[in-house]
């Protein structure tokens, strides 16, 4: 239950977050990446805990955290990249 209101309250901090100005204000995109990758980590906490109850497979929690960590590891770097070259800029 938690982790359905956790996930409300990131796509709705995601909407607001989101304008047109994001990708030249890296503390607005920072933000912005953080609360889509806590929805995206209670989506797959969801998906991983029901599939364990379900089915009885709880090897697929830990392969959606990983997964999970994955695409918020590419977001983190691709971030640190385009922020570095601004400030060498």
């Amino acid at each position: 239950m938690i982790a359905f209101i956790g996930l409300g309250v990131n796509i709705l901090s995601a909407f607001l977050l989101h304008h047109d100005h994001e990708e030249s204000d890296y503390n607005i995109r920072a933000a912005y990446l953080h609360v889509v990758a806590d929805a995206i980590s209670s989506v797959a906490a969801i998906v991983g805990l029901l599939t364990a109850m379900i089915w009885g497979l709880p090897y697929v929690d830990a392969i959606a955290a990983l997964i999970s960590s994955a695409v918020i590891i590419r977001w983190s770097l691709r971030l640190l990249r385009d922020s570095g070259r601004e400030l060498i800029a």
